[in-house]
């Protein structure tokens, strides 16, 4: 069999051992070939984490390798699996920009690269499990500065006048982000809904498309925007929560997050329950003190004031400062002084 075209790579981008493994994977039939193949493809992915990312891919792209020119099952084989590789090369250019965004802090940016990486691979779940990631932290950053930092307790956090500026600046970017990738809520569960597709027993795309549901369905109804029959609602939120705790029962962190979406629907007795079993199973600590002001809010709200001051009082002597102004804050309220 004739040798085909030598893949234009030159040995800054790649090693020599791995051009000759795709030579030889292109011209060769023999078994053995298939496994030469899949090392090569772990060196290109390997180059990766270097400069010559992008170099690499482009030196690919370049000149896609050709059919086998005396097919046989073996070379055959062999071409599918060099044409998935460039097109797994392709995607993880995409992937390294993004990533390289993401750690320089600019998340915004990185999520315009994979809204552009979803249309081009719609299919490549690598690309929806990164942005879904990405959308998810903006999503929950914004939900936390309209619902907490923006709300009446800011003052005992002591936020200063220019923090409080940042803060609605930072919602500000958000809305108009939102408007350019046409949605970031629906864009996340839209790529969550497409790994869940592919693997319904994926726990933590279950756990952030619950939530990513609740925050819309707050959002959305602090503005008065729910239409009706908005899939939004309680009945098909839950689900994903109960799913994922039933596929690991002792998830401190499921039953957390059922618990807030209990208490976001207005459902305290369950939510009590459910915020009971994450304090059992063990939270780390941010997740402990909101589980606590939780309770707290849940007791006082049904008439169980003593039960309530504990729970506040906790959090007042032994959790990080942010949660402990918050304490204070509704100390006060009940007319309970204690300075934390």
């Amino acid at each position: 069999m004739g040798r085909l075209p030598r893949p234009i790579i030159t040995e800054r981008i790649l090693p020599q051992a791995a051009q000759d493994t795709f030579v030889l994977g292109f011209a060769g039939a023999n078994r053995a070939a298939r496994a030469l193949v899949i090392e090569a493809a772990c060196h290109v992915r390997a180059s990766y984490a270097h400069q010559q990312a992008q170099a690499a891919c482009a030196a690919l792209s370049r000149r896609p390798p050709a059919p086998p020119q005396q097919p046989t099952h073996h070379s055959w084989e062999l071409h599918r699996q060099a044409c998935r590789l460039l097109d797994s090369c392709n995607s993880s250019s995409t992937l390294y920009e993004a990533q390289r965004d993401q750690h320089s802090g600019d998340l915004f940016g990185a999520l315009w690269r994979l809204a552009r990486a979803k249309e081009v691979w719609p299919t490549d779940l690598r690309v929806h499990r990164a942005f879904g990631e990405i959308a998810y932290s903006l999503c929950e950053r914004y939900h936390v500065c309209r619902k907490d930092i923006l709300a009446p307790w800011h003052d005992q956090l002591r936020l200063t006048q220019n923090e409080l500026k940042a803060a609605h600046d930072w919602v500000g970017k958000f809305v108009r982000w939102d408007r350019q990738v046409g949605g970031l809520f629906e864009g996340a569960l839209q790529s969550y809904e497409m790994l869940l597709v592919s693997d319904p027993r994926d726990v933590p795309s279950l756990l952030n498309a619950g939530d990513l549901l609740c925050w819309q369905h707050h959002d959305q109804a602090s503005k008065g925007q729910m239409e009706e029959g908005s899939t939004s609602s309680y009945e098909a939120i839950v689900p994903y929560f109960e799913d994922a705790i039933r596929l690991q029962p002792g998830s401190a962190e499921a039953h957390f997050r059922l618990g807030r979406c209990h208490k976001q629907f207005g459902q305290p007795l369950e939510a009590m329950a459910s915020f009971s079993r994450s304090l059992k199973y063990g939270l780390p600590p941010a997740a402990m003190a909101e589980a606590h002001l939780a309770c707290a809010e849940i007791c006082d709200s049904s008439g169980r004031r003593d039960a309530a001051l504990n729970r506040y009082l906790f959090v007042l002597h032994h959790m990080d400062p942010p949660y402990r102004c918050r304490a204070a804050w509704k100390l006060r309220r009940l007319g309970h002084f204690e300075e934390g």
